[in-house]
């Protein structure tokens, strides 16, 4: 760690002060010429420096190349071993199996989601039924009748 630190003090171009950010903030050149560059931070004034999420070893050690290269070009590297010495405990195992993980991981692919797509509030209209039968009128001879007659059944004969 501390002789990528080096190398990347060798060149004043490989730190460089973020655009906008008060002096709180630096660009510091990644290992590899195709990667962003880690953007390292000064957190309060006890020497506390943290790199972004993207750093390997600052989310699982809490200290990189990066925050120590930052931290002796702000002539501050003291201070930042003292507070690393002082709050640092174990490494964080969990962070660095995540690392590049997929937001969804471990949650099945085909399970809906709460929210749903299209507006649930919506109501079809309701449909109204026409008859074209026209009505027959009740005040006529041909009205229904009231009262049916039993059908009457032939006896059965016996032997038959």
């Amino acid at each position: 760690m501390f002789r990528k630190a080096s190398v990347l003090l060798a060149d004043e171009s490989n730190i460089v002060l973020t655009p906008g950010s008060n002096g709180k903030q630096r660009l510091v050149l990644s290992g590899t010429l195709h990667d962003t560059p880690h953007q390292v931070r000064t957190v309060g004034n006890n020497g506390q420096f943290s790199c972004d999420k993207n750093c390997i070893k600052w989310v699982t050690y809490k200290i990189c190349a990066h925050t120590i290269a930052v931290a002796e070009a702000e002539n501050q590297l003291r201070k930042f071993l003292n507070w690393y010495n002082s709050s640092v405990r174990k490494p964080n195992y969990t962070a660095l199996a995540n690392m590049d993980m997929p937001q969804g991981r471990g949650k099945k692919a085909t399970k809906a989601t709460q929210r749903r797509k299209g507006s649930s509030t919506e109501r079809p209209e309701p449909v109204a039924f026409v008859s074209t039968v026209p009505r027959q009128d009740v005040s006529s001879d041909n009205a229904c009748p009231t009262s049916f007659a039993k059908p009457t059944l032939p006896n059965p004969t016996p032997g038959s």
